[in-house]
């Protein structure tokens, strides 16, 4: 008969982690939310006494979600500047947030952790859908920052519900468990051309060629040299040698499904509190270059050769690209036009239009599969089908060598940015201004595709049977290879170029208007591991009467935390555990002998209680039995004993 303590091995333990949710609701007014729940501990925070005679203070901290509205304004940041004692030497430019935070600050902390390369998960903090996940961040961006002691290792992904307004205006926003917060208002289309809601929706992974500009949102004002695609930083050599190279480190992101090539030459990034960050091109139709020692002449064709010379863009030719007469296909950006064109007078190809994008045949003066163009002052202001167009008006042309067919919008777009898109389906050619159908054109029926280059602010073409050489002594030497020129550059603001594979239905072009030319209702980010919600979108729909959405709404989530299983199991033979620490057992005797009943060989003793003990006999857990178990003589006995940490 043994005693009443027992050592475990080691496979009689186990211990099992497992995720536990706890579901949060709180009330967010005027940027703060705290949680209270019933018999909920408090943090308590005992602050030090600012001197040896004061009392030790305490004082409770409620577990507070605080809402931010950051931005990114032009300047330098220069914070508040103290002095001895803490005195104001001078202030700062820079707004703050309701409890003291630099606006400003907290935007560039966010763009440090985790917009900065973004499609780079070795480069950016709480990585949680990888290539599922969208991120941009722009100018401006709303913040909820809820503690660990709510949220515990992470927000459970799906859970989070951010809700706005009331009725009709309600704004209900949702994480798609990939880390986006998308607005479940919003809705789009299938590629089927069904309407999908209340889920997150983006075409950018089906796009062909998808990028905005609202990386550059701290590159204001600031003309770009060069900048090309992230999904790819090589060099690239066209078949007729003209190579694609990156000129500085300034990069903006191309998100399409393709590592496509994008160069831009002299754009400079604008942003505005509607559209965002997007780029403005001169128009300007470059002079001659005299430090390549040519005549400094204006419309000298040796400068409009080269691109750095111009203010565009240019797309390498890629076989994506390669759209031919059974190919449908869809073209889509978002344009602001100046009313006056500065290269609308000057060297006159291809009517009275400023081309805003095309891929044209330049050498060949073959077909082309599109081209979207600007109808400046000197349009005759004919409307229809293969009319100059009205002026201010779009117009997107299609040709095949020898037939090209013009496709002009009903109405100026001069001024403000209007939603263009260009669709190829089947036998038809249409175009969309702002989700409307102004025309529908029959494409020719010949070759349409070519290997040229697409180009944004400007068109390319042929021009002169030379090309120079690098020997300044022969300027003009033959070659055989054509000399490539720019010329009709554009005067405006471009955003958001998208180019799908397919034709977009009505819907998904309607869709496309309605988030501005982004095709997706994701609208921030949730960082699940860190606590951060992120509100990134412009659109007015997140600020109500100049305050933004975060600052009075209602939050739900549920929090992530690990709970260990932790399981003994207590075996007892059937001779061991033969006595009982339950004192009825002693006779009441002088001597404290036991009663008769317990040297019976039929006694045993009932199992109420199980005791867990260290190494130095500590008591650290007991299991109180539902009911008394009698311990058997005959065979063995295991107890399991669980209990959670």
């Amino acid at each position: 008969m043994s005693g009443t303590y027992k050592k475990f091995r080691s496979e009689d333990i186990t211990i099992t982690p497992f995720d536990a949710h706890k579901d949060y609701l709180v009330y967010v007014s005027n940027f703060t939310g705290s949680y209270f729940e019933p018999y909920y501990e408090q943090s308590r925070i005992f602050n030090h006494p600012l001197t040896s005679s004061a009392a030790l203070q305490e004082r409770i901290v409620s577990l507070s979600v605080f809402a931010y509205d950051t931005i990114h304004d032009e300047s330098d940041f220069m914070p508040k500047v103290l002095g001895k004692y803490g005195a104001v030497l001078s202030e700062s430019i820079h707004p703050t947030t309701t409890n003291g935070f630099y606006m400003r600050a907290m935007h560039d902390s966010l763009q440090g952790m985790y917009y900065t390369n973004p499609d780079d998960p070795c480069y950016t903090l709480d990585n949680s859908g990888y290539e599922k996940e969208f991120r941009v961040l722009n100018s401006k961006a709303q913040l909820l920052s809820i503690p660990q002691r709510i949220f515990g290792q992470s927000i459970k992904k799906g859970s989070v519900l951010i809700q706005s307004g009331s009725g009709a205006n309600r704004i209900t926003l949702r994480d798609d468990g990939f880390g986006n917060l998308y607005d479940e208002n919003v809705s789009g289309s299938a590629a089927s051309g069904s309407l999908v809601t209340s889920q997150s929706l983006s075409y950018v992974s089906t796009s062909v060629l998808s990028f905005n500009f609202n990386d550059m949102h701290n590159d204001n004002e600031k003309k770009i040299a060069a900048a090309i695609s992230i999904n790819n930083l090589n060099t690239y050599t066209q078949e007729k040698g003209d190579r694609f190279n990156i000129k500085n480190r300034t990069r903006f992101f191309e998100r399409s499904r393709y590592a496509n090539n994008v160069e831009a030459y002299n754009i400079t990034p604008k942003t505005s509190s509607v559209e965002g960050t997007f780029i403005y091109l001169d128009g300007l139709t470059p002079y001659a270059n005299s430090q390549s020692g040519y005549i400094n002449t204006p419309f000298a064709s040796e400068s409009r050769q080269y691109p750095e010379s111009h203010s565009m863009m240019r797309i390498r030719h890629q076989r994506q690209f390669d759209l031919r007469q059974e190919d449908d296909y869809s073209i889509s950006l978002r344009v602001s036009c100046s009313a006056d064109q500065p290269a609308s007078s000057s060297i006159n190809h291809d009517g009275p239009y400023n081309f805003i994008l095309s891929k044209l045949n330049d050498y060949r003066r073959g077909g082309f599969p599109f081209s979207i163009r600007y109808c400046n002052e000197n349009a005759d202001n004919s409307t229809g089908v293969n009319n100059s167009g009205i002026r201010g008006g779009i117009q997107a042309a299609i040709s095949d060598g020898r037939t090209t067919v013009r496709a002009n919008s009903t109405a100026s777009v001069a001024g403000a940015f209007h939603d263009v898109v260009a669709v190829k389906t089947g036998s038809k050619f249409q175009l969309w201004v702002n989700a409307e159908l102004n025309v529908e054109v029959d494409v020719p029926k010949g070759n349409i595709h070519n290997n040229d280059e697409i180009v944004v602010g400007a068109r390319t073409i042929w021009e002169g049977k030379y090309k120079k050489r690098a020997n300044k002594s022969n300027l003009y030497a033959r070659q055989t290879r054509p000399m490539s020129q720019y010329f009709r550059n554009f005067q405006g603001g471009i955003s958001n170029i998208n180019m799908f594979d397919r034709a977009l239905t009505p819907a998904e072009i309607a869709y496309g208007y309605v988030t501005k030319g982004e095709y997706t209702n994701l609208v921030g980010n949730v960082f699940y591991n860190h606590g951060l919600i992120t509100l990134t979108s412009l659109s007015s729909t997140y600020s109500h009467s100049a305050f933004p959405m975060f600052s009075e709404c209602t939050l739900s989530l549920q929090n992530t935390h690990t709970i260990f299983e932790h399981e003994y199991a207590c075996h007892i033979k059937e001779r061991e555990y033969g006595y009982t620490m339950n004192p009825t057992i002693v006779s009441q005797s002088k001597f404290g002998t036991l009663k008769s009943f317990t040297t019976s060989s039929a006694w045993s003793p009932y199992v109420t209680t199980i005791g867990l003990y260290d190494d130095y006999g500590r008591l650290l857990g007991v299991g109180k039995l539902s009911r008394p178990i009698k311990k058997s003589n005959e065979y063995d006995t295991t107890f399991i004993v669980s209990f959670d940490t």
